[in-house]
């Protein structure tokens, strides 16, 4: 396996307690083995070049078991979890959102009752340790909920005013 991955275009190196020699890359029973790979090219190429990578150490020994891991796979799922989840949020939010950009919704009913607490239950701007991808999700999502704050202030105060000219 190590002779194929190092075969590979997107590897800048391969290792593990064969090629090194080092039995703390073997587990005590030696049923287990670290294959560890150092990818070249940067975060985004290595993020697209992993699961190429990882298919071919599979096909390299199909009869083994593969647990890919180590940062560049763990900020890949971590994205790919962030993308999806914002996609599925986009599509259940865009209902409500038509509702308050027509009226039919306040925009104080929506930042009070909808957006606020969606985005408290998510926990999306409390997570840390993002990639860039994920940093720039939290700042639109701030970005919009800070919009959606202030639309609801102006709302409340026009509709306030409204009251008060009714009433004089």
């Amino acid at each position: 396996m190590t002779k194929k991955l190092a075969g590979q275009r997107d590897v800048n190196t391969v290792w593990s307690a064969r090629t090194t020699g080092d039995t703390w890359l073997r587990s005590k029973g030696g049923r287990t083995l670290l294959v560890a790979v150092r990818l070249k090219g940067t975060d985004k190429e290595r993020k697209q070049a992993a699961p190429g990578v990882v298919a071919a150490a599979r096909s390299a020994a199909p009869e083994l078991r593969l647990d890919p891991s180590g940062e560049v796979w763990a900020n890949r799922e971590i994205d790919e979890t962030i993308e999806r989840d914002l996609s599925r949020a986009e599509l259940l939010a865009a209902p409500v959102l038509f509702l308050a950009r027509s009226g039919i919704l306040s925009p104080e009913i929506y930042y009070k009752y909808i957006a606020l607490p969606f985005v408290r239950m998510l926990g999306a701007l409390d997570i840390t340790g993002v990639t860039p991808a994920g940093q720039h999700a939290q700042e639109k999502i701030a970005a919009h909920m800070e919009e959606a704050a202030e639309r609801a202030d102006r709302y409340r105060a026009l509709t306030e005013r409204l009251k008060r000219l009714a009433t004089a």
